[in-house]
């Protein structure tokens, strides 16, 4: 059947209805298929009882009640048709028995509490601007909610929210909010995270978390264990620790394998992945410390600094890869990236600079200050190395001491060698027991041993030479092969290469010399001889241009122009200063023999003894032979005179093969004993007391003149 409709009635036909209704106050329609009422400017839910408006009651048994307008949506008003209620309050009513409670309200009058009335299912409060559900659950099918403003929830002990019938989270006793066991909580937000208050989550009060907390895989808490003395974050961090305590852990699986280790720091990506039981480690760094195992006491900073350490203890590298493959070794120390890199089982070492003591492998008490010093070195024990590069090729060399940049670079074998200067012992590999100090200082030393080199450039192009001391600039700079060679002063034996046995002691002290066994002691003492061999000159510029042999000078200016001149001995500030080439000439005294230049086989004894010729003693004697002049000033009559002994202080010879005693102040001349001449003059007055033998060959006459 179709719905009957109502078109345009007026009132009094709903008066009419009100008629037909069951009672006076109501008017019923009662309709199988349902009604429509519709309205054409007419308004027809005005039905009268007794002149007052009443309620209209339908009883819809089977179909539906439709009402409609054909009006617009927008522009209906209060009496502008469609479906309008008046009256405060309006009430839709479920049951019976209303009771006024609010502007808008639907009850259920088959609820009941307290025995005071009857309560609102849903109602609208304009005066207190709430809405409010009471005992009923509300469920929104395929839609949602928005809430502009605030939403209250107001839940007893044990009742939350829950989603497709799960529970989120609940309220406990205390008022907190307890969220249920496998559901976590997602917060998302266009907003970029940062540290201003428009993050995802903004908390003023702070946030209680009882258990460790992951974010993006990555763990915040204590990590596994029963101690609540840990610190963990990161992904998979003291992952399985039980029983160890005090332990922080930054960075992915730090601290990973952990169990009951302590007091353990690791701060980067799988630094002390492997620690069990190692306790009071720190270690800083992607990788550091990666292998510890029981290892205790370490400090590591810098990636994969200690990274296969398993059990060595009181380590310390600070660096990239520092002290990398260590496994037992302790008590090292490796400041530097790649410092102490492939040490294992080395202990007591010291490495401070970049790839110092990069390769030392069991190697114990060694300790490198400096770019790559000690690079090469293996198994060498107890060597110092301080500078750039020093110790560079030290493998199994021990005991050596190198400072200064490139000091003992190439030495390999050789051991308890000292260098001290930059490139000192430079290219020593197998010497031993060298002592270098300077700059340069026996830098082309190679298999040379037992030298002693003091001074920039100091024995710097020995090689296999031994047991040579040098100490002053350039001393014995040259020597190559050259043994047992003493020098001391600046330029000392700087020329000499193969010699043997030379002592030079001042500047420039033999310095030109390529000969052995000669002595030299003072400044430019033989300092222009070049192959010469067994003098001995002591003083300043003595023998000074010597270049003979078997000479000896003692004195400051001794035998100083002596050129070509052998087997000469001068004794004496000054002696024998200016002879050149004249030999087995002695002289003894300051000036004794100065003068003379030529002439051999002379001696002079005393202060300037033989120095001058003549009556006057003014005149320099430069030539003599065989001559003796004994007594200060005791001098020649003539230049050149030969084969003249002249006896006493101012003296003066009488010629060529004469003899002087005394000076012209001599009034006796006492000969004591027997005194046997071939022949006898005597000039002036001679006085014999006893007897006066005078032999003659048989047939001669003695013969007296004078008178």
């Amino acid at each position: 059947m179709k719905p009957r409709t109502f078109k345009y009635l007026p009132a009094a036909s709903l008066c009419l209805l009100s008629a037909v209704g069951p009672s006076a106050s109501a008017a019923v329609i009662p309709f199988v298929d349902g009604i429509t009422f519709g309205s054409g400017g007419q308004n027809v839910m005005y039905p009268w009882v007794s002149g007052t408006r009443a309620n209209v009651t339908f009883e819809n048994y089977a179909g539906g009640i439709s009402f409609y307008s054909s009006l617009p949506e927008t522009s209906h008003g209060a009496n502008d048709g469609g479906f309008n209620f008046y009256g405060t309050p309006f009430n839709i009513l479920l049951g019976s028995d209303l009771e006024y409670q609010g502007v808008f309200s639907i009850w259920d009058v088959a609820s009941y509490s307290n025995g005071a009335g009857y309560y609102p299912v849903f109602k609208i409060d304009t005066a207190a601007d709430t809405a409010a559900f009471r005992d009923v659950n509300v469920s929104i099918t395929n839609g949602s909610l928005s809430v502009t403003g605030g939403l209250n929830l107001t839940a007893t002990s044990g009742n939350g929210i829950s989603v497709n019938g799960s529970s989120i989270f609940t309220i406990d006793g205390t008022g907190k909010v307890v969220y249920a066991s496998g559901r976590p909580v997602s917060i998302s937000s266009t907003t970029p995270s940062s540290s201003s208050t428009t993050g995802a989550l903004v908390v003023s009060g702070g946030i209680g978390v009882l258990k460790d907390s992951f974010i993006n895989g990555i763990r915040i808490g204590k990590g596994e264990g029963s101690n609540g003395n840990n610190t963990a974050f990161g992904i998979d961090v003291l992952l399985n620790n039980t029983t160890g305590f005090s332990n922080t852990a930054m960075g992915a699986t730090a601290m990973r394998a952990n169990t009951t280790g302590y007091n353990n720091t690791a701060v980067g990506l799988n630094s002390l992945f492997q620690n069990t039981s190692g306790a009071s480690n720190t270690s800083m760094g992607s990788y550091s410390m990666y292998a510890n195992v029981t290892g205790m006491s370490n400090t590591a900073s810098g990636v994969s600094s200690l990274q296969s350490n398993t059990g060595g203890s009181n380590n310390s590298a600070f660096g990239d890869h520092s002290l990398y493959l260590n496994t037992t070794g302790y008590n090292n120390t490796g400041v530097g990236a790649y410092s102490l890199n492939t040490n294992s089982t080395g202990n007591n070492n010291t490495a401070v600079g970049f790839q110092t003591l990069y390769y030392n492998t069991t190697g114990s008490g060694n300790v490198g200050n400096g770019y790559q010093n000690l690079f090469l070195n293996t198994t060498g024990s107890q060597n110092t190395a301080a500078g750039s590069q020093a110790l560079y090729y030290n493998t199994t060399g021990f005991n050596n001491t190198g400072t200064g940049s490139g000091a003992l670079y190439n030495n390999t074998t050789g051991a308890e060698n000292s260098a001290h200067g930059f490139q000192s012992l430079f290219l020593n590999t197998t010497g031993a027991n060298n002592t270098a100090g300077g700059t340069w200082a026996l830098r082309g030393n190679t298999t040379g041993y037992q030298n002693t080199a003091a001074g920039a450039r100091s024995l710097y192009s020995n090689t296999t030479g031994a047991n040579n001391t040098a100490s002053g600039y350039k001393a014995l700079q040259g020597n190559t092969t050259g043994s047992s060679n003493t020098a001391v002063g600046s330029l000392s034996l700087t020329a000499s290469t193969a010699a043997i046995a030379n002592t030079a002691m001042g500047t420039l002290a033999l310095s030109l010399a390529t000969g052995s066994n000669n002595t030299a002691v003072g400044t430019n003492t033989l300092s222009e001889g070049i192959e010469i061999h067994y003098n001995t000159a002591v003083g300043n510029g003595s023998l000074r241009k010597n270049t003979a042999n078997n000479n000896a000078a003692l004195g400051n200016g001794s035998l100083s122009e002596n050129t070509t001149g052998t087997f000469n001995t001068g004794l004496g500030t000054n002696a024998l200063y200016a002879n050149v080439n004249g030999w087995n000439n002695v002289g003894v005294g300051t000036s004794a023999g100065y003068s003379k230049s030529s002439g051999s086989g002379n001696v002079f004894v005393g202060a300037s003894a033989g120095q001058y010729q003549g009556a006057t003693g003014t005149t320099a004697l430069t030539a003599t032979t065989n001559s003796v002049y004994i007594g200060y000033e005791s001098r020649a009559y003539n230049n050149s005179d030969n084969n003249s002994i002249v006896i006493g202080a101012n003296a003066v010879g009488a010629g060529a093969n004469t003899t002087v005693i005394g000076n012209a102040a001599t009034t006796h001349t006492h000969l004591k004993g027997r005194t046997m001449s071939p022949s006898l003059e005597v000039a002036g007055v001679a006085e014999f007391k006893g007897q006066v033998v005078i032999t003659t060959p048989q047939g001669d006459i003695p013969m007296f003149t004078g008178y």
